[in-house]
């Protein structure tokens, strides 16, 4: 699969990438990044108004036909304010995943999101807590799922955090083996409500995940309960 990971850059749901490249890529994940007008750039000094723009730039999000994923939700832990899980309200939270579920957009549980808290004043064990609780919430409104690497220091495929993640939430029982329709990613992955796309995620503009020994049928690569690589075939990155 080829695509990008491209950012938001203000809260209307204007991101980096048009939709005339978005036609060339199979996969398109945008996330909150430095660029990203009125939540991780400019923050607001009220946390409430901080948080009601990332959910507002979330619906934005929502609302871009090319786009498949949203990248790591709510990293917005390392900004000041920070706004941790547990900050945001129920109410918001539960319109951002109706509509995610409606417009079928994915949610990223991505594997070294503790980085994107490692400035505020909260043990990895809560944090992880409290993203099992968000995922639950999501996955209640029949939202899907990916797993990923975002690999700058954890390695490439290392998905553990995030597998545990899915475990704890409980979605792991109704993953499936599929693979993708013939005309690619634009068509549904498949049924059931919580299915994890697993995938290689590689910084910031970059993501280019492909099966060696399957390109032709463009497999979907699920989660399992062991971590990539042990019983998943082979990837390279190209």
């Amino acid at each position: 699969l080829t695509g990008v990971e491209a950012t938001a850059l203000d809260r209307t749901g204007k991101i980096s990438l048009g939709a005339r490249h978005a036609e060339r890529l199979e996969w398109v994940l945008c996330d909150l990044g430095g660029y990203s007008e009125g939540t991780l750039r400019d923050t607001p000094t009220d946390r409430r108004v901080y948080m009601e723009n990332v959910i507002r730039t979330y619906l934005g999000l929502c609302d871009l036909p090319f786009l498949n994923a949203i990248a790591h939700p709510f990293n917005t832990g390392n900004t000041r304010p920070a706004a941790l899980i547990e900050d945001y309200p129920p109410r918001l939270l539960g319109e951002l995943a109706q509509k995610m579920a409606e417009k079928g957009k994915v949610f990223d549980v991505m594997n070294d999101m503790i980085y994107w808290f490692h400035k505020a004043d909260i043990p990895p064990r809560d944090f992880t807590a409290q993203y099992v609780e968000l995922v639950k919430q999501f996955a209640a409104a029949g939202v899907r799922f990916q797993v990923s690497s975002d690999d700058h220091r954890t390695g490439v495929g290392n998905t553990r955090w995030a597998q545990i993640v899915v475990a704890r939430a409980g979605i792991q029982q109704a993953l499936q083996d599929m693979r993708l329709p013939p005309g690619g990613l634009a068509g549904p992955i498949g049924g059931g409500n919580h299915q994890v796309l697993q995938c290689v995620h590689v910084g910031v503009d970059h993501i280019a995940v492909r099966n060696e020994k399957h390109v032709g049928q463009h497999p979907a690569l699920l989660a399992h309960h062991a971590p990539l690589g042990q019983n998943d075939p082979p990837l390279v990155i190209g």
